[in-house]
């Protein structure tokens, strides 16, 4: 893999040296992460995707995936001060990343995802922070069909869960969890 930076180091790129498994993701497509910056590709995004998928998952282990992602977020322990995200199957958690960011741990996640090569329609997103816009269209990207957050999702990112067919959901570590959307998935 190189890394490189233009001038002003306001833009980084990467190239991988091995193929990355193409699981609905258009390589060489670009979101970028942070708060808003989404927005400006919404409206195209949707028109062309729509995530369809048979994927379930049983509420008590969406929940037991909460506890296990914290007991697993090591970094978090020791500072305080990290989001984690972590993949999430019918069985159980999979994958568990970190970051100083909600964005970029989500980024993460869907980068260790499709190098271990799961199929990330099978799979539930999960994370503590709160679910922006942005975040919400990179699991449509990634064709995830279930978010959910020990927070809540924004006004926004809710109504683009509704309309791409994700399921959304909103305090899932606690028994009393919102389903906001799509709420078919947790069983």
């Amino acid at each position: 893999m190189t890394l490189g930076a233009c001038e002003d180091m306001r833009k980084i790129y990467v190239r991988l040296g091995k193929a990355v498994p193409k699981q609905g993701i258009e390589l060489g497509q670009v979101l970028t992460s942070g708060c808003g910056s989404g927005g400006l590709i919404e409206q195209d995004l949707i028109k062309e995707r729509k995530v369809n998928s048979s994927f379930t998952i049983d509420s008590e282990v969406l929940k037991g995936a909460f506890y296990e992602m914290n007991q697993q977020a090591s970094r978090y322990q020791r500072t305080g001060g990290l989001h984690s995200a972590a993949l999430v199957k019918r069985t159980g958690l999979t994958v568990v990343q970190e970051d100083v960011g909600r964005h970029n741990a989500i980024d993460k996640i869907v980068g260790a995802a499709l190098f271990q090569g799961c199929d990330l329609s099978e799979s539930g997103l999960i994370t503590t922070g709160r679910l922006s816009l942005d975040m919400v269209l990179k699991a449509i990207i990634a064709g995830v069909p279930l978010v959910a957050t020990r927070s809540i999702p924004t006004n926004l990112a809710l109504n683009i869960a509704k309309t791409a067919g994700i399921t959304l959901v909103g305090r899932a570590h606690l028994k009393k969890r919102y389903l906001y959307c799509h709420d078919k998935r947790v069983t």
